[in-house]
């Protein structure tokens, strides 16, 4: 109990005030911006075995309304029965905070998935995520914890438009 303590002490000083974080890396902030558009090629493209590098190993998984996946392999598994039943699936996200401090880089993003099954009809599910990264010795970042929900203030009307992604 005290670990979630200290922990949860940590994130919401973290979030609430940037100033205890420590200084920005741009290429740090940049790395973490542009790995969730690889996260999101290469889902949408089916290839699961090579979104390994993106995720530590120890990584977690926490869906809306499912039980969390736990390390990677329980996220690939899950991720490739997810893609097998939706068929072709597009994401939008938009980054609404990015935190870097050390070793942890926390981003919060509005998401909007778009899900064609082969059969059936085509649902828009939106809502918000938790990314916590991690970099590792190599210096890059990895997904370490990645939570999301469907949150009431994020529907299919708030999903920026092209001409708003272009500014």
């Amino acid at each position: 109990m005290r670990k979630l303590f200290v922990i949860l002490t940590f994130l919401s000083a973290a979030l609430v005030s940037p100033a205890i974080a420590h200084q920005v890396d741009d290429t740090d902030e940049a790395s973490i911006l542009t790995h969730g558009g690889e996260w999101s090629r290469l889902y949408e493209a089916g290839n699961i075995d090579a979104m390994r590098d993106l995720y530590e190993d120890d990584a977690w998984l926490m869906t809306h309304g499912a039980p969390a996946k736990k390390g990677v392999d329980a996220i690939l598994a899950y991720l490739k029965s997810a893609k097998a039943t939706a068929g072709t699936v597009a994401f939008d996200i938009s980054p609404e905070q990015v935190i870097i401090d050390g070793h942890y880089g926390f981003l919060i993003s509005r998401y909007w998935m778009d899900i064609q099954p082969a059969k059936g009809r085509n649902v828009t599910q939106a809502g918000r995520s938790m990314l916590i990264y991690k970099k590792g010795a190599d210096g890059k970042w990895r997904i370490w914890r990645d939570i999301d929900n469907q949150a009431p203030d994020v529907t299919a009307k708030d999903r920026p438009s092209a001409a708003d992604a272009a500014d």
